[in-house]
């Protein structure tokens, strides 16, 4: 047999066992039995307002998706070239960047771009990609056809 903690065990026998019984026992004194629905309803209640307040704050605190501290901040660490794989053991592990968004936007824009719906960042960021082929950190993929 488990643990057996007496608040809930009092609260068990309270909220279910008859008054006749509680009578029986000698316990005539207790608060009614409004209040052993109400009080876990309450607190249910008052969890799933934290939980839906706090989302809401966060929700609120965000930028907007035009913004550009959604894209990058002071604290970026952008990889501004190819990194080299001299004196390295093979398992190495380069450090972590962040990468560019014109990078990101060739990657998955780059069929809609060379259609004629390009700008200068995708031009820019085209140039940018064609010596990350090589690189490790994107991984292998071809930018052409």
């Amino acid at each position: 047999m488990g643990y057996f903690s007496p608040p809930p065990g009092i609260y068990l026998i309270w909220a279910y066992v008859p008054d006749e019984v509680l009578h029986s026992l000698g316990i005539t004194y207790y608060p009614s039995r409004y209040w052993a629905l109400a009080i876990p309803v309450w607190i249910m209640t008052l969890v799933w307002f934290v939980f839906i307040s706090f989302m809401s704050i966060n929700l609120m605190n965000t930028a907007p998706f035009d913004s550009f501290t959604c894209i990058t901040d002071e604290h970026a660490n952008v990889l501004t070239s190819a990194p080299s794989q001299k004196d390295h053991p093979e398992d190495y592990i380069p450090e972590l960047h962040d990468i560019p968004i014109s990078v990101v936007n060739a990657m998955l824009y780059q069929d809609e771009a060379e259609e004629g719906l390009s700008d200068q960042a995708f031009v820019e960021a085209h140039s940018m990609t064609h010596d990350a082929e090589e690189w490790p950190l994107f991984g292998n993929f071809s930018l052409g056809s």
